[in-house]
């Protein structure tokens, strides 16, 4: 690919089609251009395509998009080459050399047989959609996004939904579909406190102990539940963070060490409510001397034909 040095003379004086630039910023826009032929010439296209973009904010011209365009299909960026030469097409329209049309026709259709197109389908509104980490839009998408060719990763997301990420592979000239489902954040419901049974004027019965450990126990299983399902969010969130590139080393040892704390805080709650579980089961099938023979628990151990039964009553 080649740049026309004759575009310097572009800067020489204001288009047609836009207002008189003032002479400081023409005078900038011919430096940057410059700067920017050079820093092609070096290899240093991310910094020549800085400086050709600068040039064109500073004195708009479609000539410098052709340069543009040029900067960014050696960075292999074919969605965004493709889409500077149509602009550069249409800005410059019948001033465009037949020459150079006929060229940059052919370069429009080289790019179009090595982008795809992508339909992103979200099941709810309003959702964030972002290419390769990069925003494109909100849900719903009324046209395909253009994507280049390769490996690309689609991901959705919104306040009170999880997030939802999709890696697919694309070959230049395809047109797929992805369609991405953000189920509803669970959200756990308050711990209401337990209310002990009034105890026995002098006597503490072991059925208020069976109450309150029982009491325990439910609020263990549900903290061990909320916290089930906060793990199972941290894994998907560090699984994230493994499949995004470019990434750093901090975000993955941030989301790992999230996992591994709420699964510790869980395995913890879940051993606590078996423990209580246990205390419960004990306070249920014990009793004390002064308590009626018809308020003590009465349980019996039967053989059967296939194990065991236990009957009684508590």
């Amino acid at each position: 690919m080649r740049l026309a040095l004759a575009l310097l003379l572009l800067l020489a004086a204001a288009p047609a089609r836009a207002a008189e630039p003032n002479p400081r910023a023409l005078d900038e826009a011919r430096t940057r251009f410059q700067a920017g032929v050079q820093l092609f010439h070096e290899g240093s296209f991310d910094a020549a395509l800085a400086e050709f973009r600068k040039a064109y904010s500073l004195a708009p011209s479609y000539r410098v998009l052709y340069n543009i365009a040029q900067v960014q299909f050696e960075l292999h960026d074919h969605v965004e080459a493709l889409k500077t030469f149509r602009q550069y097409l249409q800005e410059g329209g019948a001033d465009i050399p037949p020459d150079r049309r006929a060229q940059v026709e052919g370069e429009v259709q080289k790019l179009e047989r090595r982008v795809s197109l992508v339909e992103i389908v979200v099941d709810v509104d309003g959702a964030q959609i972002l290419l390769d980490d990069v925003p494109v839009g909100t849900s719903p998408l009324r046209l395909p996004v253009m994507v280049n060719a390769g490996n690309r990763r689609i991901t959705a997301t919104k306040p009170g939904r999880v997030t939802t990420a999709r890696a697919l592979t694309v070959a230049g000239g395809d047109r797929v579909t992805v369609e991405l489902k953000l189920p509803e954040v669970a959200v756990a419901r308050p711990i209401e406190a337990a209310v002990p049974l009034a105890p026995a004027p002098q006597v503490e019965r072991p059925r208020t102990k069976m109450w309150v450990s029982l009491a325990v126990t439910a609020a263990l299983g549900i903290g061990a539940g909320t916290f089930a399902l906060l793990t199972r969010q941290a894994k998907r969130d560090f699984e994230a963070q493994l499949d995004t590139f470019p990434n750093t080393k901090e975000n993955i040892d941030a989301a790992r060490d999230k996992m591994a704390r709420n699964a510790a805080i869980t395995d913890g709650l879940a051993g606590a409510t078996v423990l209580a579980g246990g205390l419960t089961l004990y306070f249920a099938f014990s009793h004390s001397d002064d308590e009626p023979e018809a308020r003590r628990a009465q349980v019996q151990v039967l053989p059967t034909l296939g194990g065991v039964a236990v009957t009684g009553r508590f």
